[in-house]
C-alpha cells in the first residue's frame, strides 16, 4: 500500500498525499460500526439475527472499490518516480 500510496503523487506532494491517504482510510474505517447499525436494519430480513451479510457487503464494497481504483490508475513501471511531475 505505500508503494502503490507514492506513486499517485507527485514528487513535491507525495508524503502529503500518502499521509492524508492513510489518514482517510483510518477515518472512514472507524466509523464502520455507526455506518453498520442501519444497514443491518436493511439486510435483517436477508441474515436474521447473524451478521454474515453486512460484514460480507463492506468487503465486497471494498473489493470493488480498490479494483477500480487499481485499473485506472496510471501503470508507473520502470519510470523514475523522482522525476514524477504534476499532470
Amino acid at each position: 500500500m505505500p508503494v502503490y500510496l507514492s506513486e499517485r503523487f507527485a514528487t513535491q506532494r507525495r508524503g502529503s498525499g500518502v499521509g492524508f491517504g492513510y489518514s482517510s482510510g483510518i477515518f472512514i474505517s472507524a466509523w464502520m460500526p455507526l455506518y453498520s447499525i442501519p444497514l443491518y436494519g436493511v439486510f435483517a430480513a436477508i441474515e436474521g439475527t447473524n451478521i454474515w451479510f453486512t460484514a460480507a457487503f463492506w468487503l465486497i464494497l471494498a473489493g470493488v472499490v480498490y479494483g477500480i481504483a487499481t485499473a485506472i490508475g496510471p501503470e508507473t513501471i520502470g519510470i523514475d518516480l523522482r522525476i514524477v511531475r504534476e499532470k
